[in-house]
């Protein structure tokens, strides 16, 4: 496992895994192992807004619902919107698959959010 990685499991992990996880960061790293640059930003990040709530697709669990700011959206939260806004199914794999082919036929997901943006 790479010192990144490592670096990531130590942000997430409950003690006394997330120290064992720093610990080990560390002893890749002292190998001589060059960590990309960014590594050392892992854990940094702080959320700025978010929601607790009840999922509704499962019953047992809860998510966290990002902030909507569009700046922050990527090809998930596109294509997430765009076949909500369009009232298909989550549950329906063909209908599902029938949106990619067509995103995918209509010049892809840049043009998707494109498209979303000017809504």
């Amino acid at each position: 496992m790479g010192a990144p990685t490592l670096r990531a499991l130590a942000a997430v992990a409950p003690e006394p895994y997330g120290a064992r996880a720093r610990r080990a960061a560390d002893r890749v790293a002292r190998t001589g192992v060059v960590e990309p640059p960014w590594s050392a930003l892992v854990g940094t990040a702080e959320p700025t807004v978010a929601w607790l709530h009840f999922d509704s697709v499962d019953d047992d669990g809860e998510v966290i619902e990002l902030a909507r700011d569009p700046a922050n959206w990527g090809p998930a939260k596109t294509i997430g919107l765009a076949v909500q806004q369009r009232g298909i199914d989550i549950t329906d794999q063909a209908a599902l698959d029938d949106f990619i082919a067509e995103v995918n036929r209509t010049g892809g997901i840049d043009v998707l959010a494109n498209a979303l943006a000017k809504r």
